[in-house]
């Protein structure tokens, strides 16, 4: 699952630089949330920083309900194109 994407970044010195990063299709980020492998957090201007423990949580857990919701429609994903690549991706891994 996933795929190697380069990304451009600043380095210290200023100069730019491209980093290869992980990352998910939404399809792929679905699935691993709906089997409890993957939390997405959603970005909130509540400040918890003051809360014991959570001063590095800048946001709050995603349901599977509220993935679906921001997932489906990007990158052009409908619910029957999910549909059929959860299907090949649960035949892949049942061999």
């Amino acid at each position: 699952m996933g795929h190697s994407a380069p990304r451009s970044v600043i380095a210290e010195d200023g100069a730019p630089k491209v980093h290869k990063r992980l990352e998910l299709l939404p399809e792929e980020a679905i699935y691993l949330i709906e089997r409890g492998a993957l939390f997405c957090w959603k970005k909130m201007d509540l400040i918890l920083g003051q809360v014991p423990g959570l001063n590095d949580v800048h946001g709050s857990p995603m349901s599977v309900q509220q993935a679906y919701s921001e997932l489906m429609n990007t990158e052009g994903l409908t619910l029957e194109k999910f549909q059929v690549r959860l299907d090949i991706i649960v035949a892949f891994h049942r061999d």
